[in-house]
């Protein structure tokens, strides 16, 4: 399997149990959410953009979002590292166990 839909995969399950979208609101467009390498290597091994496209929907600010969506991704057994970048972009360091998995 591809590790940005596996990634993405988890996001998708995780975020609907700590984000709900206001009442009356549409649905939160996780369709949208995207897993990629960060422009930047020394970011980590990969970012999202959950916060950037869910915070409409959700009614939040991103970065606050990226915070919510921050902690939910650090329980992950796989996620070593998580940080929030500018707006509320979430980059992310997957642990070493992770990557010997998939050797």
């Amino acid at each position: 399997m591809n590790i940005f839909k596996e990634i993405e995969g988890d996001l998708k399950k995780i975020l609907p149990e700590k984000i709900k979208a206001p009442e009356g609101s549409d649905a939160l467009p996780l369709e949208r959410i995207k897993v990629e390498h960060p422009k930047d290597s020394s970011h980590g091994d990969l970012a999202t953009n959950a916060a950037m496209v869910l915070a409409k929907a959700a009614g939040k600010n991103p970065r606050d979002l990226a915070g919510i969506i921050s902690v939910a991704l650090a329980q992950l057994d796989y996620v070593e590292k998580v940080e929030i970048a500018g707006p509320g972009f979430i980059n992310m360091t997957l642990a070493q166990s992770f990557w010997q998995a998939r050797v």
